[in-house]
């Protein structure tokens, strides 16, 4: 029988750590908007058992989600594999710092890091503790509050603006998770918008829109909330405002919807609890060409000139382009010969079932279209796609958006045009082994 716990708790840093999603903004936070919280749910039909903890972070580094499963199994028992941390996104939270080499004593964020590995494994702990027997529904929804961002100039250059016509997927997906008594234990939100919907400069904490989507699923579903980011990486809140009203407005126009999909959600069918996962090495990305490498540099010089120049700039941002100078100088000497070609990137992917449901961890910024596609090929009816899961890959792009350029390609991918085929097609193993079709 399926059973499934859930914890929750408060994990709001306050004034004074330095804040992670602009690299122009100055630093550091300078106090609290909203809270920012983590969830976590433990699933386990007796056989298996699997825990995935949402919070509103905007991503994590593989060395901070080795720790947390490392911590995870010696609390709560259940192997690392089967694990997952899944990240809101939130432009307005906290950096999570590196693990620290010792020696010193640790920073505000190196400290903030240490206490949260402790609150997730907690979490955990938790929800398994409160396991208890219950059933899944499934149900969706629309909502426009999202726009496609890569705009074409009309001199054919892609810029992060508003693309009416480009591709998007509106679907609101929900997952009302309830007692055998029908009892509301969790609803889980899934959905793609990137929550960058207040000025790059504000300097309060805050989880944008997510708070107040999941504040409105809770009051009017009595269930605690999960948000699943989808696949955003091309994908904006339609305004970013210089203060906190209209991303809380779009969040809540966004809950009324899930809302209304928790209460029209349909039973789904029993079935095994399942975690399938690897680690893939992907080829790094290098440019296209080698003149498309002298190219990027060239206009990464001139950018970090410009930086320099301006008294407006940020340390946060001048450290941002001298990091892009020297990694397209890389670029440059990997097109010399085969002893200068970057070594792969190790991508961790999951998949996850739970009777009917599946979902696919992306661990980067997805394209809108990819995480269509993942769902396309998987033979779960209903099947979700969480990325900034685990660790951040960069934007992972379509082969077009690789052809057109733009900042998600030329300013923040790792991996090469095609990393991406490889990585949909492990997906569409996994879900054939969970499945069982293989």
């Amino acid at each position: 029988m399926l059973q499934i716990g859930l914890s929750r708790t408060d994990i709001t840093p306050r004034a004074g750590i330095e804040m992670w999603g602009f690299g122009k903004r100055i630093q550091p936070a300078l106090g609290v908007n909203d809270p920012l919280t983590a969830t976590a749910l433990v699933a386990t039909d007796g056989q298996a058992i699997i825990a995935t903890v949402d919070c509103d972070l905007l991503f994590v580094r593989p060395d901070f989600t080795a720790d947390v499963r490392t911590r995870v199994e010696a609390l709560a028992g259940i192997p690392g594999r089967n694990v997952s941390i899944t990240c809101t996104h939130t432009h307005y939270g906290p950096l999570i710092a590196p693990r620290p080499a010792g020696g010193q004593a640790p920073s505000v964020e190196e400290a903030y890091r240490a206490w949260l590995i402790n609150q997730l494994a907690g979490l955990v702990y938790e929800a398994k503790r409160d396991l208890q027997p219950a059933r899944i529904r499934f149900g969706t929804g629309t909502s426009d509050i999202g726009i496609n961002r890569r705009e074409k100039t009309a001199d054919g250059h892609i810029i992060l603006g508003q693309n009416p016509g480009g591709f998007i997927d509106r679907t609101v997906r929900v997952c009302r998770i309830e007692t055998i008594d029908g009892v509301p234990l969790a609803a889980i939100v899934n959905f793609a918008t990137h929550p960058v919907g207040q000025d790059a400069q504000l300097r309060l904490i805050s989880a944008d829109y997510v708070g107040s989507t999941r504040r409105i699923v809770q009051e009017l579903t009595g269930a605690p909330c999960l948000f699943w980011q989808g696949a955003a990486g091309n994908i904006n809140i339609r305004t970013a405002e210089t203060d906190y009203a209209a991303s809380a407005a779009a969040g809540t126009r966004l809950g009324q919807v899930a809302a209304k999909a928790w209460q029209k959600a349909c039973p789904l069918a029993d079935g095994p609890v399942q975690a399938a996962a690897c680690t893939l090495d992907l080829p790094a990305y290098r440019c296209l060409s080698p003149e498309h490498a002298a190219q990027s540099l060239r206009e990464n010089q001139l950018e970090l000139a410009q930086a320099r120049q301006d008294p407006k700039s940020t340390p946060g941002l001048i450290e941002w382009w001298e990091g892009k100078v020297r990694l397209n100088e890389a670029y440059c000497r990997s097109w010399q010969g085969p002893a200068h070609l970057p070594p792969p990137v190790p991508a961790d992917l999951q998949a996850f079932r739970i009777g009917a449901l599946a979902w696919a961890c992306v661990p980067g910024e997805l394209f809108n279209e990819l995480g269509v596609e993942i769902q396309h090929h998987s033979p779960f009816t209903h099947t979700l796609v969480a990325a900034y899961a685990n660790d951040w890959l960069g934007y992972l792009p379509t082969a077009t958006a690789f052809q057109e350029g733009g900042y998600e390609v030329a300013q923040s991918c790792r991996v090469a045009p095609e990393a991406m085929p490889i990585m949909l097609a492990q997906f569409e193993v996994f879900f054939r082994e969970l499945s069982g079709s293989c």
